[in-house]
């Protein structure tokens, strides 16, 4: 029984390694495939028009 208990732990172990393997191949491509956004210029201040209008509860339009 302990033989069988140690096989499925070490099945388990194997499984997590290839995920975890899996998982940063992913976020590799995706940091491959993302394009490089540079934000706006006038981001800041529309950020700060949203914040704003958010705070007063009024409604800026959208760009």
């Amino acid at each position: 029984m302990a033989g069988s208990t140690q096989k499925i732990l070490e099945i388990m172990r194997a499984g997590k390694n290839v995920r975890a393997q899996n998982h940063s191949s992913l976020v590799e491509a995706a940091d491959l495939d993302a394009p490089q956004l540079k934000p706006s210029p006038n981001m800041g201040k529309k950020l700060e028009e949203i914040l704003n209008a958010s705070l007063t509860n009024q409604h800026t339009p959208m760009d």
